[in-house]
């Protein structure tokens, strides 16, 4: 008789097994609600989630085997698991990056490679640390060569079993309406899951807000969305965003962050308040964005530059951004510079900055270029 450990009817016992000298085996978070999830290491899959139903039924809503010996020997490999060190076919089994081709990827799908390969993320024993009865994290590094693919590569996830969410998200499925205050609630919680984990991967996280969209219904039927009929919003959220960098620094997970508003008025507010959580070492760690969308002209630019040179530090900013969808818009750049420049040397003639063109030469190159590859810590090498 099988010795049963899960509430979805998964033996422990049947997940322990050396593969490449390294050693398997199930874990299980559980939360204050009853649900259950079951991981195995091997492949990071996830075996089995046990959540209730509309009728409050525990019920396993995951496709998953029984066992390391049926993942093993499967003809479905990929249940529950995570695919790499790439997800989907590359064709022919080769691809070039910066002049070099690399050809020699395992050929696992006709004439091609799938997820990585034979031996991909999937079917790899991964070092797994369980943190709590919600959380366990799993690591691994693929190296150099490893199925065909060039550089080492450090992996590391987590799996999290939340409170809220699966309250919400059990309400949900019970056919039940989530009110407005429940769904603030599970939106906040994504973000500052979100906000950590770019603070985790040093990434930069961007916040954009202000704008009323699709304004006009008619215009909105017969020529669909972004058909410009939108406007600013005058409804304020800095200090909704305040609270929520608040809630992340208070825990250390404060990413970098950019604050955009449509709005020109909130220009002082940000200004304001990006000064609250500046740190870590981080030059310039909290930035007020760039004048955009409605408010990227001359005027809208110098306001935005007056307010953050007078409440801020206008040598640390990153300067411009551009529409990624639209080569049009790249040009925005240079017309910011002239701006810039202009702006700075107003700013010398009234005797406002030191005319030291070394010192301005500088500022003008850091804040059009250097600035935003330091900040996002871009390899231009």
């Amino acid at each position: 008789m099988k010795n049963i450990n899960t509430l979805s009817g998964l033996s422990v016992a049947n997940f322990s097994k050396q593969i490449d000298g390294k050693e398997t085996a199930l874990y299980t978070l559980c939360n204050k609600v009853g649900a259950e999830l079951a991981i195995t290491n091997y492949g990071a899959k996830i075996v089995s989630l046990m959540v209730p139903d509309k009728n409050g039924k525990m019920t396993d809503v995951v496709t998953g085997h029984n066992s390391i010996e049926e993942y093993l020997t499967s003809e479905e490999p990929y249940f529950g698991a995570i695919c790499g060190r790439y997800g989907n076919r590359i064709a022919a089994g080769k691809f070039t990056i910066d002049g070099v081709t690399y050809d020699k990827l395992a050929i696992n799908n006709g004439p091609n490679s799938l997820h990585g390969g034979i031996k991909g993320f999937n079917a790899v024993v991964w070092d797994a640390k369980q943190i709590d009865e919600q959380t366990i994290e799993l690591k691994y590094t693929s190296a150099d060569g490893e199925e065909g693919f060039p550089g080492n590569l450090e992996v590391e996830m987590v799996y999290r079993l939340e409170e809220e969410e699966n309250a919400l998200v059990k309400k949900s499925l019970a056919g039940e309406t989530l009110t407005e205050e429940e769904l603030k609630q599970y939106r906040t919680m994504c973000m500052l899951f979100l906000g950590a984990e770019y603070k985790k991967r040093n990434w930069v996280m961007q916040l954009h807000y202000g704008a009323k969209r699709e304004n006009n219904e008619l215009v909105f039927k017969s020529a669909g969305a972004n058909a410009g009929i939108d406007c600013i919003n005058p409804k304020g959220f800095v200090a909704e965003v305040a609270d929520f960098m608040n809630a992340l620094n208070r825990e250390g997970n404060l990413p970098k962050t950019i604050i955009y508003s449509l709005n020109p008025t909130d220009n002082a507010l940000i200004g304001t308040m990006i000064g609250c959580f500046q740190g870590d070492g981080v030059r310039g760690k909290i930035q007020q964005g760039a004048a955009w969308w409605f408010n990227d002209h001359k005027y809208g630019m110098e306001e935005h530059m007056k307010s953050l040179a007078s409440l801020s530090l206008l040598g640390n900013f990153v300067g411009m951004l551009t529409d990624s969808r639209s080569f049009i818009s790249y040009p925005r750049h240079e017309y910011f510079r002239r701006i810039l420049c202009n702006y700075i040397g107003n700013l010398v003639e009234n005797g406002e900055y030191p005319e030291d063109y070394d010192l301005l030469g500088e500022i003008v190159k850091n804040i059009s270029y250097y600035n935003a590859v330091n900040y996002f810590g871009f390899d231009l090498k």
